[in-house]
């Protein structure tokens, strides 16, 4: 058992020679007390999604106050307040804090951003809790907005590179779409094939116009692609908002009126959970036959297609045994 406390923080020798290995200028600085860190910041690193794991936390306390050790974290020290920001250990450090006792830090010093990026979400693979899958493509997606290119970034985090060019994809129209007043929420209830279709507009304007009517009038796939045959022959975003208009005033408008489906609302209806649902139901209950969609999809997009039904499936069952629960 361990009785130096400041031994309860111990070097890695694996990571020195990562850390050596990507270039990065760093030494080891024994017996640290946590009041020296940004905790906001140091949790605010853009590692994970969501707060701290108490679990984990919980795990790395009892091991402590048992005598065993944990690896030193790794972070850079801000000039301006002089305290120490968690590139690495975020976890390690609640664990410290909570227990009264000083850690050992590797300092990384003279580090540029996209390194210290790059260290912020590799060494989350190697300690502690690993981060999950989302975590890992959003964490991907950002070193690759910092520069880095899909392929490395892809290989680093253990993702697949075509869902993650898939998943920056759909990020690009996210932002594209935000810009003309289109929620983040419209833009992701679009499937993938047709926020890849929308994102072939020629213009900007066009595409806010042709996105706007997708949503309003349920849009598919192939009704976009047509469209767009006539749409991306136009020369200018004033030809193409004009052409785009007169279909939604000439051919789709009842459509618009019936909700973008066969699924008419009552005139005045609030949107409730009730009528979400019930427009949800009727959009399954008017699918194609599963034989006609699946033609429709790619390897990649079909594994995630199953995922997303099965979900759906399961939130659906759940709903139908609390209504016959009543």
């Amino acid at each position: 058992m361990t009785t130096d406390a400041t031994a309860l923080s111990r070097r890695d020798a694996a990571l020195e020679a990562r850390l050596t290995e990507r270039g990065v200028d760093w030494r080891f600085v024994k017996g640290m007390p946590t009041s020296g860190f940004d905790f906001p910041k140091s949790l605010n690193n853009q590692s994970r999604l969501g707060e701290l794991d108490e679990p984990t936390v919980t795990r790395y306390v009892l091991a402590l106050q048992n005598g065993n050790s944990l690896p030193a974290v790794i972070a850079w020290q801000e000039k301006k307040t002089g305290q120490y920001v968690i590139a690495s250990g975020n976890h390690r450090l609640e664990a410290f804090a909570r227990t009264g006792l000083p850690l050992s830090v590797y300092d990384i010093t003279g580090t540029p951003s996209q390194t210290i990026l790059e260290l912020t979400f590799t060494e989350n693979l190697e300690h502690g809790l690993p981060p999950t899958e989302a975590e890992r493509y959003r964490q991907a997606g950002q070193l690759v907005d910092n520069g880095m290119a899909v392929e490395t970034a892809a290989r680093l985090l253990m993702v697949s590179q075509r869902k993650l060019e898939n998943a920056r994809y759909a990020l690009e129209g996210k932002r594209k779409a935000a810009a003309y007043g289109i929620k983040p929420t419209q833009w992701d209830i679009l499937n993938g094939g047709v926020q890849e279709k929308l994102l072939t507009t020629k213009t900007d304007e066009g595409f806010a116009a042709l996105t706007k009517l997708t949503i309003a009038a349920g849009l598919t796939s192939d009704e976009i692609k047509d469209i767009l045959t006539s749409v991306n022959a136009t020369k200018s975003a004033e030809a193409q908002t004009k052409l785009i208009a007169e279909l939604r005033d000439r051919v789709y408008q009842p459509r618009i009126a019936g909700g973008g489906t066969t699924y008419a609302k009552t005139k005045g209806k609030a949107v409730t959970p009730r009528t979400t649902t019930e427009r949800a139901i009727t959009l399954v209950r008017n699918l194609p036959e599963p034989e006609t969609i699946v033609e429709y999809y790619r390897d990649l997009d079909g594994a995630e297609a199953v995922e997303h039904i099965a979900e759906a499936i399961r939130k659906l069952q759940r709903l139908k045994t609390l209504l016959n629960g009543r």
